[in-house]
């Protein structure tokens, strides 16, 4: 990703650098001088994009990673983020309320609104999290613990 965005920049200043030396002022050449023209054209390249796999192992690259050199709440946190599904989230509560910090916390509050899924936004997203109040107990653990700002 990172190298498709240097790329990217170093063509783009490529073709500022050219499109800005290419013509207009200059020294005046005199009349028995012979000139010769080079026209640059830019070839717009043509356009790539990832597969939905090659995205997936990226990101479970990156997340291995972070985990490897990540504090205990980072990794709790990447875990709650990589869960997919209500009961892998509510699993990790317990440890979140443990080891959570600040960032866990912020993911945490997404979830508790009981409100946003469903037909008319009707029914509660996560459920699994709402019915023993573990949620609202995690949060008020890490709240406790978290310093204000």
């Amino acid at each position: 990703m990172k190298f498709a965005r240097a790329l990217t920049s170093l063509i783009a200043s490529a073709s500022l650098l050219l499109t800005s030396c290419s013509g207009g002022g200059g020294s005046k050449t005199s009349a028995n001088a012979t000139t010769t023209s080079t026209t640059t054209t830019y070839v717009v390249p043509s356009q790539q994009s990832l597969a939905v796999a090659d995205v997936q192992q990226i990101i479970a690259q990156a997340v291995a990673e972070a985990q490897a050199r990540g504090t205990p709440a980072v990794q709790v946190t990447l875990e709650l983020r990589a869960a997919n599904s209500c009961d892998k989230k509510h699993a990790l509560l317990p440890r979140a309320a443990d080891v959570g910090n600040s960032r866990t916390l912020a993911m945490l509050k997404a979830y508790t609104p009981t409100r946003g899924c469903g037909f008319l936004s009707a029914r509660d997203c996560w459920p699994c999290m709402h019915k023993d109040g573990s949620l609202a107990k995690t949060i008020a653990a890490i709240d406790e613990r978290t310093p204000k700002k």
